[in-house]
């Protein structure tokens, strides 16, 4: 027996599909299909009626909007005339259709064959921004659109009521895939750290896909080495350690210094905020030696009276270089082992 709290018809949204193209596009979209299963196939007809009765929240103007909307996603197309809550809603899903009638649905044809894959066909920023959200790169999403298209022109996909849903099924699918060319090969036997130790090819490569940068990934590594030397474990997946090690001081370092952007010059009290002693603790690296180096970092810069846009990322990188370089620079004050630092290479690219 139905509920009495429930007289109406209960309508029912696909979670993947309203997370790729919006909940209302995605509520309309279904309404607007059910319809169709009832008409013949090409240009359907919802009448006011209809609309009225399945979606009672809406306005006329409402639906009009959303509508739209599906329409500049290249889901929908629509007869010329707006809907106005007058005059049925005319509009055609899936493969594209020929020119909608004036003011009658169009007669009974043979179903289009092929799908509907639009020649030009491009993935929206909502799908793009789901699929970053999983940790793909841009460049990779872009790579897989032309084979996408091509693919499905040439097949019979029949009704199709989200070419996005698909494409973000498709690129996390080839994702996975692309990130099992790359395994991290382990040493044969466990082994100790060494001086000399370097990360595998494979392991930058799956960081570097992954947007860290690659002075990012440089500067991570003497640390660790440092770290893992003194602590004297032996291992046979140093690669798997340095990557989940990068990932996190990746992770940290973005989230807590995202809002500094505009340069100035470094206040008299300067001090580094505590996340760049949440950082330094998860590199290992003792905060008391990071503490030590203040005084004589404000000093040499106010002295220098240079802007940066982060003091906190300036002093991060100068505390990790030193820490790296601790035993060959323990007699010398700031701004020797600044000259050292401006004349290696790698540090002088952020200074």
């Amino acid at each position: 027996m139905a509920s009495p709290l429930i007289p109406e018809t209960i309508l029912t949204v696909s979670a993947e599909l309203a997370a790729t193209i919006g909940l209302e596009e995605a509520l309309l979209l279904g309404v607007l299909n059910d319809i169709a299963l009832h008409q013949a196939p090409g240009w359907a007809r919802a009448t006011p009626a209809q609309l009225e009765r399945l979606l009672p929240f809406w306005q006329a103007a409402d639906i009009d909007a959303i509508s739209q909307r599906l329409k500049d996603k290249g889901i929908l197309q629509l007869s010329a005339t707006a809907y106005t809550g007058q005059t049925p809603l005319q509009y055609h899903l899936g493969e594209p259709a020929r020119t909608a009638p004036a003011t009658a649905p169009a007669p009974a044809t043979t179903p289009a064959r092929h799908g509907g894959m639009p020649a030009h066909w491009q993935p929206s920023a909502d799908v793009c921004r789901q699929l970053k959200l999983q940790n793909i790169p841009q460049p990779f999403i872009d790579a897989q659109v032309p084979g996408f298209v091509l693919y499905w022109q040439s097949r019979d996909s029949g009704f199709v009521p989200s070419w996005d849903a698909r494409f973000y099924r498709h690129v996390v699918r080839a994702w996975r895939e692309e990130e099992v060319k790359f395994p991290i090969q382990p040493e044969q036997t466990p082994a100790p750290m060494h001086r000399h130790w370097q990360p595998d090819a494979d392991a930058i490569a799956i960081l570097m896909q992954g947007g860290i940068p690659g002075d990012f990934i440089e500067e991570a590594l003497p640390e660790f080495v440092l770290y893992w030397m003194e602590r004297g474990d032996t291992r046979n997946t140093w690669n798997a350690s340095f990557i989940q090690h990068v990932r996190r001081q990746w992770l940290r370092l973005t989230e807590s210094l995202a809002h500094e952007k505009e340069p100035r010059v470094i206040p008299g009290q300067w001090q580094p905020d505590s996340e760049v002693f949440d950082i330094l603790t998860m590199a290992n690296i003792d905060t008391g030696f990071a503490r030590a180096l203040v005084p004589e970092f404000v000093m040499y810069w106010k002295e220098t009276g240079k802007p940066h846009a982060s003091w906190n990322s300036k002093f991060l990188r100068h505390v990790k270089y030193c820490w790296a370089r601790k035993d060959e620079h323990s007699d010398k004050n700031y701004a020797e082992r600044f000259f050292d630092t401006y004349t290696d290479t790698s540090w002088a690219d952020h200074l």
